[in-house]
């Protein structure tokens, strides 16, 4: 409701001097909002519009701004006010004069509401529209499909999904927030963007953040992205990950899709070539790779020991001892990369591992030649596993070396059976040598360590 108006005749002061009540600088003021806050866009006017002068009805003091309009600009939606306030510094000089300088005229806020306590003046008498006379702007709709940063405030009935996480071998990937929301904030003159005809927006408030103790490398690099109708959008400029110096670091976005109503985009994390995905729309990871990160437990003590033993064909002889310390289940591997599909990768843990030639004649051989499949069996609820790599027997300079071994997804137990086994030669100090018999030939430990680990 506005307040009372005043007309010409009325007494006016500026300043504390009565001055002319034709306020003649009125004209200055209407012309600047008319070239400035009125030539916005995406706003909307009343028929006829003006600018008002402020006055204080019991002094009939004029305030040094003006209310115009009546105007709605699209970027106050939601405000109660069709008016634009212009400030201006007005100065009495004498003789019922007043004067402006043109450079203290300012556009300031708008969408006000004209306050308690004063009345609007201008000296033709003129009334403003009523508000309800103003007409809402409307937004521009946004391109079909686009993908834009917003902001995680938007999300008014914001979700919070039960499996929104994404493992992959270098980063973590979660969703804290989902939902709909109704407009994309835009930067410049754009205030914000509504969906394109049959479709609309879904927002994720994402965090990626490096996980922590994990060997980094370029095959550990995640490619981040959304997927929707055919569509992929690159998200790499999205998200500030570089801490630098190499130096990774976490950070949160909110992302915003534009998807046909009632169909869905997916979050995608790739990394040499697996891809793993969350549902925009709900949250959740809908992906059903890299199955091993998502266990209830795939770390488990194991601390048996294969002791100290000696295996001897002639003149050969080799000591061999170690402890096997854990079991892990993993779907990526440093690096072989991720184990094949419907395989996980068993990381058999070991220390404390001792392998030398012994004997009379040690520097007699070459390094024997260990046979992976005879010297250990891993048995996946029965059925054979693939040894990869790691075998104890062989030097490693890892501070944390394992076995890898290829078992089937799924797989409840294991069994395994360790007992070195292989192929020797002379050197050719041994070759010649006629105490130095056999000058080849196979040997093996002839106690096994056999031990089980269960899974579930």
């Amino acid at each position: 409701m506005l307040s009372a108006l005043a007309a010409c005749g009325t007494t006016v002061r500026v300043n504390g001097a009565e001055v002319d009540s034709k306020v003649p600088f009125l004209t200055m003021i209407e012309t600047a909002w008319r070239d400035g806050s009125a030539t916005d866009q995406y706003s909307q006017q009343a028929a006829e519009t003006h600018c008002w002068l402020l006055r204080e009805p019991d002094s009939g003091t004029l305030q040094p701004r003006a209310l115009c309009g009546p105007i709605r600009h699209l970027r106050d939606q939601g405000k109660p006010g069709v008016f634009d306030e212009v400030t201006f510094q007005p100065q009495a000089v004498g003789n019922k004069e007043v004067t402006v300088d043109p450079d203290s005229i300012e556009m300031a806020a708008t969408g006000v509401e004209v306050p308690e306590g004063v009345e609007l003046y201008r000296p033709d008498g003129k009334k403003p529209a009523a508000a309800d006379q103003v007409p809402e702007p409307q937004a521009p709709k946004a391109e079909p499909g686009i993908v834009a940063l917003g902001d995680p405030g938007q999300i008014a009935n914001a979700g919070s999904p039960k499996a929104g996480v994404i493992i992959a071998p270098s980063d973590q990937v979660e969703v804290t927030r989902f939902g709909a929301v109704d407009r994309l904030v835009a930067e410049g003159e754009v205030p914000f963007y509504v969906p394109a005809d049959g479709e609309e927006f879904l927002a994720l408030t994402v965090t990626i953040g490096p996980r922590a103790d994990v060997n980094r490398g370029k095959s550990t690099e995640a490619a981040y992205s959304i997927r929707a109708e055919g569509k992929t959008t690159d998200l790499k400029d999205f998200f500030e990950l570089d801490g630098g110096y190499g130096t990774p670091k976490s950070d949160t976005k909110t992302i915003i899709v534009s998807v046909p109503k009632g169909k869905d985009a997916e979050l995608v994390v790739g990394v040499s070539g697996v891809d793993q995905t969350i549902s925009v729309r709900t949250g959740e990871r809908t992906s059903k790779t890299a199955s091993a990160y998502y266990l209830a437990k795939s770390e488990f003590g194991v601390n048996k020991q294969f002791a100290t033993q000696k295996a001897a064909n002639g003149t050969f002889e080799y000591q061999h001892g170690v402890t096997f310390t854990k079991a892990v289940l993993s779907s990526f591997d440093a690096d072989k990369g991720w184990a094949p599909e419907g395989q996980l990768w068993l990381e058999l843990h070991w220390d404390n591992a001792t392998s030398q030639k012994s004997g009379k004649d040690p520097y007699a051989f070459e390094d024997p030649t260990f046979d992976a499949d005879k010297s250990m069996q891993v048995a996946a609820d029965g059925k054979p596993g693939k040894i990869i790599e790691g075998l104890p027997v062989y030097s490693n300079y890892s501070n944390d070396p394992y076995v890898l071994v290829q078992i089937p997804e799924g797989t409840k137990a294991i069994k395994v059976t360790y007992a070195p086994q292989g192929t020797f030669a002379t050197d050719s100090y041994g070759a010649q040598a006629e105490s130095v018999q056999p000058k080849s030939g196979s040997f093996a430990f002839k106690t096994p360590l056999v031990f089980d680990v269960n899974f579930s």
